[in-house]
C-alpha cells in the first residue's frame, strides 16, 4: 500500500494544501504572549517553575491555564534551519496569560485573513484541573493539524480547558511549518545526522522532552503521557511512534484522520522512477526561487525575509513540480519508511486509537465537477494512473449514489480509511490495547455544503468547543461531544476508552471491530472491509 500511495500526484494536493474547515479557523485577534514581569509573590498559587524559569498562569474553569511558555529558542537567525534549541533562562517570572503567535505560514483560505505570527513561535499552551506536584494527572500533548503548512496550538477549537476539566492536563503546541519547518538542502547536512529537514518534527520532540521535565510542577504525571493530533498532527503521532528517538516520551497515542502511509518522500533521490522526487530537491527548487544558489545557500537562505520564503514555498509550481513541504524519510528520525515499520515494526508499542471521518475527501473535492461515469474514471485516472484498472474494479461508479459521490469515497478511503484501518490490524498484533473509529455525525455545517462528516468536523467534539460555523450545537451534538470528550480522556487515563455509555471494543484482525461515533454511537465491523482488504492485496 505504500508503494502505491508514493504514485499518487494528487497526494501532493490533499497533504500539502493549507485547507482547513471553518472548525480550525484562526482567531485573528489573538494576543501574542506578554515579556516577563517582575518576580512572584512567595508562595504565589499562580506560579509554577519550569526548568528555565518561574511562569504565571490564571484562572480557567476549574482549574488553570499557563499560555504562551517557551519551550525552545526562537528558531531564527542562526538557529533557522536547524534544530531547536533550549531556550535562555530566566529569573523574573514570565506572564503566561496570552496565547502566543503562529509561526508563519501564509493567508488562512477560509478567513482571508494572515494570523498573528513570528518566527519566534516555539510556545505551548498548558490547561490543568489543578497545580499541584501531587495530583499526578494524566497528561495529554495535541499536535495540531494544517498540511504542516498551517494552523497553530492556539486556535479556538482547541482551548483545553474543557478536556482538563475531565481531571486531564491538556498540553497544545506550535511548531514550524512549510518551508521553515520542513526545507531539507545538502548545505544543512553538515555531515551529521539530523541536519537537514524535519526540523518542524524536531520542535514537536522539544516539546514533548518538556513536557517530561516540567509537568509535573503543573500536576501532570510524565509517566502517563498520551500524545494526540488530527491530520498532519496525527501524521506526526505516527511518525513519533515509529521513530526510535522518541522512545519514553508517551505511552499512548491517538491518530485522529492521518496515518504514516501519507509520508513517503525521501531526503535524497533513491533513483527509483516513479518516486516522489526527493525533500533535497524541493529544498533546492526553493533556494533558486528565492536568490540563493550562491556559494553559500545556508547563510543565504537564513538571512532571507521570512514572507519571502513562506510565498515561494506554498502554492507549488515551483520548476514545474508541486513544492509541498513536509517530513522525509531521512534515515534518523524517520529512520524508513513509516507506514512499512508500523506495519512490521520496530515501533514504540503503545495502546493505539486510529480513527478517520466517513467523508475524508470532501473538503479537497468540493470544488471538482465530477458528473458522469467518464469524467470519474478519467479523475481516478489521473489520480493513479498506475493503477487505475485496478482501483476501478474496487470503487466501480455503479456502486455509488453519483459519479462524485464514488470519488469522495474512492479518494478517502485510499488515502485516510483503508491505511487507518491497516495500522490498526499491525499495531493491534503486538498491542492488545488498539482501537478503530469512525466519526459518522454530519453537523448543519456539513450538510449545508453537502460536505457530510468532512475532514477535521470531529475537533468541535473531542474538544467539545463549538466555535464557527457551529456556535449553536444542537442537543446531539452536545451529547455527542459529551460521550467522545469522555472516550479520549479515560484512553489518556487508562488506556481503555470505555466507561458509560456504548462500549468500544479493541481492534483484532478476527474481530475487525470499530467503533461508529454518530447519533447515535453504535459498535460495528468490518469497515469498508471488502475493498481495502482487496486494496491491500493490490498493493501490500
Amino acid at each position: 500500500m505504500a508503494r502505491l500511495l508514493t504514485l499518487l500526484p494528487l497526494l501532493a494536493v490533499a497533504c500539502s494544501s493549507s485547507s482547513e474547515s471553518p472548525a480550525q479557523a484562526p482567531d485573528a485577534g489573538q494576543d501574542a504572549v506578554a515579556d516577563t514581569q517582575g518576580d512572584g509573590a512567595p508562595g504565589d498559587p499562580w506560579v509554577v517553575s519550569t526548568d528555565r524559569g518561574p511562569v504565571r498562569g490564571g484562572a480557567a474553569g476549574l482549574g488553570a491555564s499557563f499560555l504562551g511558555v517557551p519551550y525552545a529558542a526562537a528558531p531564527a537567525s542562526a538557529l533557522r534551519f536547524a534544530p531547536p534549541q533550549p531556550r535562555a533562562a530566566w529569573t523574573d517570572v514570565l506572564d503566561a496569560k496570552k496565547l502566543p503567535p503562529a509561526c508563519p505560514q501564509g493567508v488562512d483560505p477560509v478567513t482571508k485573513v494572515k494570523p498573528e505570527q513570528s518566527e519566534d513561535c516555539l510556545f505551548l499552551n498548558v490547561w490543568t484541573p489543578k497545580i499541584d506536584r501531587a495530583a499526578k494527572a494524566p497528561v495529554m500533548v495535541f499536535i495540531h493539524g494544517g498540511s504542516f503548512e498551517a494552523g497553530s496550538g492556539s486556535l479556538p477549537v482547541f482551548d483545553g480547558e474543557r478536556l482538563a476539566n475531565r481531571g486531564v492536563v491538556v498540553v497544545t503546541i506550535n511548531y514550524r511549518l512549510g518551508p521553515l519547518g520542513f526545507l531539507a538542502h545538502p548545505a544543512f547536512n553538515g555531515g551529521e545526522k539530523g541536519t537537514s529537514g524535519n526540523w518542524g518534527l524536531l520542535d514537536q520532540k522539544a516539546a514533548l522532552e518538556w513536557v517530561k521535565r516540567n509537568v509535573e510542577g503543573f500536576g501532570g504525571d510524565p509517566g502517563n503521557v498520551t500524545v494526540f493530533g488530527e491530520s498532519a498532527g496525527a501524521v506526526s503521532v505516527c511518525l513519533h511512534v515509529t521513530s526510535p528517538r522518541a522512545a519514553g516520551l508517551f505511552h499512548r497515542a491517538i491518530s485522529q484522520s492521518g496515518t504514516c502511509a501519507l509520508v513517503n518522500t525521501p531526503l535524497r533521490d533513491p533513483g527509483t522512477p516513479g518516486l516522489e522526487d526527493s525533500a533535497e530537491e524541493r529544498g533546492a527548487r526553493l533556494a533558486k526561487a528565492v536568490g540563493c544558489e550562491g556559494a553559500d545557500p545556508a547563510a543565504c537562505l537564513r538571512a532571507k525575509p521570512v514572507d519571502d520564503l513562506v510565498a515561494a514555498g506554498t502554492g507549488g509550481g515551483i520548476g514545474g513540480k508541486e513544492l509541498g513541504f513536509g517530513p522525509a524519510i531521512d534515515g534518523w528520525y524517520v529512520p524508513a519508511s513509516p507506514h512499512a515499520r508500523l506495519i512490521t515494526g520496530p515501533a514504540n508499542d503503545v495502546p493505539y486509537v486510529i480513527g478517520t471521518n466517513a467523508d475524508e475527501a470532501t473538503l479537497w473535492t468540493s470544488a471538482l465537477k465530477i458528473t458522469t461515469t467518464a469524467e470519474y474514471e478519467a479523475a481516478v485516472r489521473s489520480t493513479a494512473p498506475l493503477y487505475a484498472d485496478e482501483l476501478l474494479k474496487i470503487w466501480p461508479a455503479s456502486a455509488f449514489s453519483s459519479p462524485k459521490v464514488a470519488y469522495d469515497t474512492f479518494l478517502g478511503e485510499l488515502l485516510f480509511t483503508c491505511p487507518a484501518r491497516e495500522e490498526a490490524r499491525a499495531v493491534s498484533a503486538r498491542v492488545p490495547g488498539t482501537f478503530l473509529y469512525q466519526f459518522t455525525y454530519v453537523t448543519s455545517f456539513g450538510k449545508l455544503y453537502g460536505l457530510g462528516a468532512f475532514h477535521t468536523s470531529e475537533l468541535w467534539f473531542v474538544f467539545g468547543n463549538f466555535t464557527a460555523p457551529l456556535t449553536f450545537p444542537s442537543a446531539d451534538e452536545k451529547s455527542l461531544a459529551e460521550a467522545m470528550g469522555g472516550y479520549w480522556t479515560r484512553f489518556a487515563k487508562s488506556g481503555d476508552p470505555n466507561g458509560d455509555g456504548v462500549a468500544w471494543p479493541k481492534y483484532t484482525t478476527a474481530g475487525d471491530a470499530h467503533l461508529s461515533l454518530g447519533a447515535p454511537i453504535t459498535a460495528g465491523t468490518a469497515l469498508v472491509k471488502a475493498r481495502c482488504d482487496a486494496l491491500r492485496k493490490l498493493a501490500p
